[in-house]
């Protein structure tokens, strides 16, 4: 939705354009663009969909504004806050055991 609001893409014929910072990012989202072109083959009943990823680096003035290490940090905590407990988790904290509680019928299997 993001992406939408702020015009961070470009819709030409049969064609979705989708931008992005850096080839890095193109590489990344590979998958996601894939599945995203399937999802409108489908739901459009159309062969001829195709989504693109193209990094576009003029599209976002926002990455530029941020220089060092820590504004980069900022910039990615306000974005998403879980980030700050991930490096939390990160730096030695242990990840809390996962409990196994046994299915209803694996309890009746047992007995």
């Amino acid at each position: 939705m993001a992406y939408i609001s702020q015009g961070k893409y470009e819709i030409a014929a049969q064609q979705l354009t989708i931008w992005v910072p850096h080839e890095s990012h193109a590489t990344m989202y590979a998958v996601q663009a894939a599945q995203l072109e399937n999802f409108l083959r489908s739901k459009l009943n159309r062969e001829d969909v195709r989504v693109r990823l193209l990094a576009k680096p003029d599209a976002f003035p926002e990455i530029k504004a941020i220089q060092t290490s820590q504004e980069r940090w900022e910039y990615l905590r306000q974005v998403n806050p879980l980030v700050e407990e991930l490096r939390l988790r990160a730096k030695g904290q242990v990840l809390p055991c996962e409990i196994e509680i046994p299915l209803s019928d694996e309890k009746e299997e047992e007995a």
